[in-house]
């Protein structure tokens, strides 16, 4: 190979050399582009997680609340049956005392 030869293989590989290496630079701006894009949905979906973990919070909290009041709501409606009955059972006690004075006053009456 002549120094001419020489000189034109070295500007050859030279160019080629240039543009493999331009070739390099775009491809690592679009791998380090892909790699930004994909940060953001990690950091997007993270927030979306916790967003739904403290949503999820929260109605296990409204839960717990609501079998709180179901459990206290069912104990006054005991407890209101059994005042219910123990007022109804009063009243048949005092329905009876009066039905007993009645009759005892009419039956001593009949006796004397």
């Amino acid at each position: 190979m002549s120094l001419g030869q020489n000189d034109n293989y070295l500007i050859l590989e030279f160019a080629k050399l240039k543009a493999e290496n331009a070739r390099l630079k775009a491809e690592v701006e679009r791998l380090t582009s892909d790699l930004q894009m994909e940060k953001e949905n990690e950091d997007r979906l993270v927030r979306e997680f916790q967003k739904a973990n403290n949503e999820a919070y929260g109605l296990k909290t409204q839960v717990a609340a609501l079998i709180d009041d179901q459990t206290r709501l069912k104990a006054e409606a005991e407890n209101f049956q059994e005042y219910l009955k123990w007022h109804a059972d009063g009243h048949k006690f005092a329905a009876w005392q009066v039905w007993r004075s009645q009759h005892s006053d009419a039956g001593e009456g009949k006796q004397s």
